[in-house]
């Protein structure tokens, strides 16, 4: 009895040491994002040797989902009202991008992959691991085959995108993010991640997709706005957030998850390569149309989750609000467009 009551927190606290071990050493080995890339490929490889945290999973995730939403949100600007009108456009062009390439990428896996079409769209569309899969069940999709290309795109996305940023550099400074900022305290660090709390948790509770990343964002930014302060967190917070997202995605890692992906190898392959690709392009489309620096359009043309992408722009410096906003937009899209769409094409 005494073991099962210290078994979860046990196991959490596992995942903690062995997270910030591997961003520690990915960053002795100059990986790139090696806080998110290392702790993800260190968790990873102990929870598919059977570490999980069943009961404390969803409240790990929400935890996570506040502190990313949090430094995200510290991060606007009152400058950037004035850019959202010029929003609009490239927001129409990534949720259509979304949309097109999820029904491509679904045609492709079920053409040459052999799948059934429900399978192979939910497994194909750039939305987050939870809703596909939970979304493919309620079809009769086969959501092993669904999550495993789910995550293989996902881990494919981060390596390749944080490769492509840290080759690229810094082209051009960020166009709207302040550079400068208060480093909070504690009263206003636990401040500052109380309002984000309670704005996280209240969006998670009307079933907002990603509703505590967003609903602790907009919380925190306008609390910033309100009271016309700038504040940046500790670096220590920002860190201990990348490594978060980096466990919540190595957790999602079972034995299971690699069985199904050696039969899957060469549709793996083929999702990430045609989603990479399209996204880059879509990233080069947004930098001559917007003049937004290309950095920031890699970034917010990724086919990732906005607590990936987010968190990944607050670490190179790239505009935090041009990148969270898109992906808001194009989750809201392949929930609220695409998911009735594939109900009336899936029989």
């Amino acid at each position: 009895m005494l073991v099962e009551l210290f078994q979860a927190p046990l196991s959490l606290l596992a995942s903690v040491v062995v997270g910030g071990i591997g961003a520690r050493l990915a960053s002795r080995l100059h990986f790139p994002s090696p806080a998110v890339i290392g702790s993800m490929l260190a968790v990873g490889l102990i929870s598919s040797a059977g570490l999980s945290l069943p009961g404390l999973l969803p409240v790990l995730r929400s935890g996570i989902g506040v502190a990313v939403g949090a430094v995200l949100g510290v991060r606007v600007s009152l400058d950037l009202f004035g850019q959202l009108r010029f929003m609009a456009g490239p927001a129409v062009v990534v949720s259509a991008w979304a949309v097109a390439t999820g029904l491509l990428g679904g045609h492709l896996l079920a053409v040459f992959a052999n799948m059934t079409q429900a399978t192979a769209l939910f497994a194909a569309t750039p939305g987050g691991i939870a809703e596909m899969t939970l979304a493919a069940a309620s079809f009769g999709a086969h959501t092993p085959t669904v999550a495993a290309l789910q995550l293989t795109r996902l881990v494919g996305v981060l390596l390749t995108v944080s490769a492509l940023v840290n080759g690229r550099g810094r082209q051009a400074p960020a166009a709207t993010v302040p550079a400068s900022g208060q480093v909070a305290g504690l009263a206003t660090t636990l401040t500052l991640l109380g309002v984000a709390a309670a704005g996280g948790l209240f969006l998670q509770s009307q079933g907002v997709p990603a509703g505590t990343i967003i609903g602790a964002m907009v919380a925190t930014a306008a609390a910033g706005v309100g009271t016309k302060s700038e504040w940046r967190f500790h670096p220590a917070i920002i860190h201990w957030s990348q490594v978060g997202v980096g466990m919540i995605v190595g957790l999602s890692f079972t034995a299971e998850t690699f069985m199904q992906l050696a039969t899957l190898v060469l549709p793996a392959l083929l999702l990430n390569v045609v989603m990479v690709a399209s996204g880059v392009g879509l990233a080069h489309l947004l930098h001559r149309w917007t003049g937004w620096d290309m950095v920031t359009c890699l970034l917010a043309s990724a086919p990732a989750g906005i607590s990936q992408m987010g968190i990944l722009s607050e670490t190179v410096g790239a505009d935090v609000c041009v990148v969270s906003l898109l992906h808001v937009v194009r989750l809201v899209t392949v929930i609220g467009v695409l998911l009735p769409l594939l109900g009336a094409v899936v029989p």
